[in-house]
């Protein structure tokens, strides 16, 4: 998948989630997070979006694809690399503390 597409797509979900229209918005989240998108919004807005919801196991799974995209694709040269790993790590470590209340 083209890089493009991926940013392309978390535009598209921002628009629909700013309409009100989440369901659609998460779809389009997810096809970002399937591009391997290298910015942290689809897997920030689809975290939260999961954790409203209490859908841990689908915000566990994105958190962990976050880091897995961030440690294979993002440059190390990026500054904002180490803190937004750093950011997705913590919040997966809170969502699992969630899910095993």
């Amino acid at each position: 998948m083209a890089k493009d597409e991926g940013f392309e797509w978390n535009l598209k979900a921002r628009e629909l989630e700013a309409k009100g229209d989440i369901d659609k918005a998460i779809l389009f989240y997810e096809r970002a997070l399937q591009a391997n998108f290298d910015g942290n919004g689809p897997y920030d807005r689809l975290s939260i979006l999961y954790r409203k919801r209490k859908q841990y196991k689908d915000e566990i799974r994105v958190l962990t694809h976050a880091i897995y995209v961030f440690e294979t694709f993002v440059s190390d040269e990026r500054s904002d690399k180490y803190p937004k790993l750093e950011r997705f790590k913590v919040r997966l470590q809170k969502v699992k503390d969630l899910e095993n209340v």
